[in-house]
């Protein structure tokens, strides 16, 4: 019965930002509440599955997650209906994910069986991104790869340079069928589309799968 209520108490704490989250998207009175609605309950699902095995550590988890979830789905929603976002609200995640992983690397060591030498994990994360932007991704979406990386770095140190791999294959997988519905609907094949959200549900499949393997 604890175990219960301290899962629906972490459960409802997890849940208030996105309500927040969806009073603030419906605010400007416009179309799209199924969207709004869908983002809120992705953002909140993947807050609540990353900080599912965080311990001791909820607090700082429960900031880190919803920092990063909360830029990704305002940017998503921002790229989806306009085709661009704001990149203040990005540099201001990455810099607080930055402050999260030197925090939780000083007081909280890994050392486990998967963990990744920092050293070689940075060189590789930032060896594809740069690979990534040769290829013509945009400045923005490599950003937005990095401040998730720099999440799983506090969210599950152990797997963070394989949550940022599984982020990288389903975000690709994702924008490749979007690719093909938008030429299938008329879209020229070198015309840009939004990959935003394909990045998104990327990093939130990392949430979730890592979050649960803890």
């Amino acid at each position: 019965m604890i175990i219960t209520v301290h899962a629906v108490l972490r459960a409802a704490i997890c849940f208030v930002p996105w309500m927040f989250f969806f009073v603030w998207c419906r605010a400007g009175n416009d179309k799209g509440i199924l969207l709004d609605a869908v983002l809120s309950v992705c953002g909140f699902a993947a807050t609540y599955l990353a900080c599912l095995h965080s311990g001791g550590r909820f607090t700082l988890c429960l900031s880190c997650a919803v920092l990063t979830t909360s830029m990704l789905m305002a940017s998503s929603r921002e790229d989806i209906k306009k085709g661009t976002f704001f990149v203040v609200p990005l540099y201001a995640c990455i810099l607080g994910n930055v402050l999260f992983a030197v925090y939780s690397a000083r007081y909280f060591p890994v050392s486990g069986a998967m963990s990744i030498p920092f050293w070689k994990e940075t060189a590789a994360v930032v060896f594809v991104l740069v690979a990534l932007r040769l290829g013509k991704l945009a400045t923005g979406d490599c950003f937005i790869y990095l401040a998730c990386w720099l999440s799983f770095l506090t969210l599950f140190r152990e797997y963070s340079f394989f949550a940022f791999f599984l982020m990288l294959l389903v975000s690709t997988l994702i924008g490749i069928l979007s690719w093909f519905v938008m030429v299938i609907r008329g879209m020229k094949a070198t015309a840009r589309f939004p990959f935003t959200a394909q990045i998104s549900a990327g990093c939130l499949v990392s949430y979730a799968v890592f979050g649960i393997l803890g």
